[in-house]
């Protein structure tokens, strides 16, 4: 469990729709705007939050707005020592404007446990491994 902070009065809280859903449904808590292409903005929830020690919030798309109309999320974690405003940085990778209205369904946000490591070693070489330093894409070569 953990507490939620309403910021405005007729802010939409976070919601899930069924039992089973990963993330919590986040609406826009701005005036409409025009979301054009490459340019990201961030956008007002609506609402602050308090989670435990060891959770942390990520907003995520929605992969209908994703598919549907190009809009993807970016940058975006909220760390349990955060209590302001939740945001959600939101970028329209289509080619056309896209509007957000105030009210609407812009994402989700999933909460999650975070395992965190607060030390290090400095050191000058790293095992092996198979993978070594192969990355992006990878794991997808045979």
């Amino acid at each position: 469990m953990f507490k939620i902070k309403r910021i405005n009065i007729g802010s939409k809280l976070p919601y899930k729709v069924y039992d089973g859903d990963a993330g919590f449904d986040v609406f826009s808590d701005m005036e409409n705007c025009l979301l054009l292409p490459n340019e990201p903005i961030k956008f007002k929830l609506g609402f602050a939050i308090e989670l435990p020690e060891r959770w942390f919030a990520f907003i995520q798309e929605k992969s209908g707005m994703a598919i549907n109309n190009k809009i993807c999320t970016i940058g975006n974690i909220i760390d349990s020592t955060y209590r302001g405003e939740c945001h959600a940085i939101l970028c329209n990778i289509g080619l056309h404007p896209q509007e957000i209205k105030h009210g609407q369904k812009i994402a989700q946000m999933i909460i999650i446990p975070c395992y965190t490591l607060t030390e290090y070693t400095i050191a000058d070489t790293l095992s092996e491994t198979k993978r070594s330093e192969n990355g992006f894409g990878s794991t997808g070569k045979k």
